[in-house]
């Protein structure tokens, strides 16, 4: 899934990403974002600043 594809999500401030689309957003494997959501590894500092999680989907701050 390429940014292009992604695009439209963004457009939508209210709409957020899943794991699986933020994984393909932010280049990493899908089950590394889920191993993100449950704290078995901390969010980096890149992405922590970035994006944010509420309820279940994947949010740009701002």
């Amino acid at each position: 899934m390429s940014r292009e594809t992604l695009a439209p999500i963004f457009d939508d401030p209210d709409r957020g990403l899943s794991n699986k689309g933020f994984a393909a957003e932010i280049g990493v494997h899908p089950a590394t974002v889920s191993r993100y959501r449950s704290g078995k590894i901390a969010i980096p500092d890149r992405i922590a600043g970035e994006w944010e999680i509420r309820g279940d989907k994947w949010y740009r701050k701002g």
